[in-house]
């Protein structure tokens, strides 16, 4: 049980990472869309992610970044609802055309 989601970050490498929260599923598109319009390190592709974790362990407004349960960091794709679609930020999308920011997609629905 749960509210399990995650945010699929694609470096322009072509590396991945998944960060991944088990209770907050359906806030992971507005905490995305929250920090891309606030934040001047969207083009960071390694600062964006830091930027993003810590907005999950921070979004119900307490410090749980001390708890050893509730969010993830993986190179694979950790449990998933069926009925949340994950975020993709995909930086190997950014170019000069794009002022270097990612490409996101709020209904991804890759592997």
């Amino acid at each position: 049980m749960g509210d399990r989601n995650n945010i699929k970050i694609t470096y322009g490498t072509g590396d991945s990472i998944y960060l991944y929260g088990h209770w907050i599923g359906n806030e992971l598109r507005e905490i995305v869309a929250n920090a891309v319009e606030a934040s001047n390190r969207v083009t960071d592709e390694s600062y964006f992610a830091r930027i993003l974790f810590c907005r999950m362990v921070t979004s119900n407004g307490t410090r749980e970044i001390d708890g050893e349960t509730g969010y993830g960091i993986a190179p694979y794709k950790v449990d998933q609802d069926a009925n949340n679609k994950m975020v993709h930020i995909d930086y190997t999308k950014a170019d000069a055309s794009t002022k270097w920011r990612p490409q996101i997609d709020y209904e991804y629905e890759g592997e």
